[in-house]
């Protein structure tokens, strides 16, 4: 398993974190090796038995766990504490969306599907033009949450820290 895992996912070519070559949990290539873990942790053990100089060894274990502890829960924008304020505005994003768009609504978003799933129907990433028109004369309302990058007809509906949700309309 864990030779697959490393083939497989090892190799970096996965780009899915929003930030370019940024190597963070947000990478399968990373979260998918992570039950390499214990094994490191045994090898890391035998090792600390083997060494004669057990002091600076395990000086460096603690400073490394120390900060590896920091990094988790305070530093990286991936951390417990921004995960939970990032959780808070999702949920906070999704009851406003509940409040003010219709039962029709079809959200279409690049990286924020599952903030609105399965309350809302979701497309990501953006369809193309012509496959939002087609939904639109299906019947859908449809509505982009994200930033105002891309060339559809927007009218902002409600903003969400840096997203803003718009409804796209197009002239029949």
């Amino acid at each position: 398993t864990c030779a697959i895992l490393l083939l497989m996912y090892g190799q970096s070519i996965y780009q899915d974190h929003v930030g370019v070559n940024i190597i963070s949990l947000g990478n399968s290539f990373l979260r998918y090796t992570l039950p390499l873990l214990p094994f490191i942790a045994l090898s890391a053990g035998y090792a600390y038995e083997k060494i004669r100089v057990k002091s600076v060894l395990g000086l460096c274990i603690f400073f490394l766990s120390a900060y590896g502890a920091y990094y988790a829960l305070i530093q990286s924008d991936e951390g417990i504490f921004a995960n939970m304020q990032h959780l808070k505005e999702n949920q906070s994003t999704l009851i406003r969306a509940q409040n003010i768009l219709p039962k029709n609504a079809l959200i279409v978003t690049d990286r924020s599907d599952k903030i609105f799933f399965p309350l809302f129907k979701v497309a990501s990433p953006v369809p193309d033009v012509q496959q939002i028109k087609k939904a639109q004369q299906k019947g859908f309302d449809i509505y982009y949450f994200g930033s105002p990058n891309i060339t559809l007809p927007l009218t902002p509906i409600f903003q969400s820290g840096n997203n803003t949700i718009w409804h796209i309309e197009f002239s029949p």
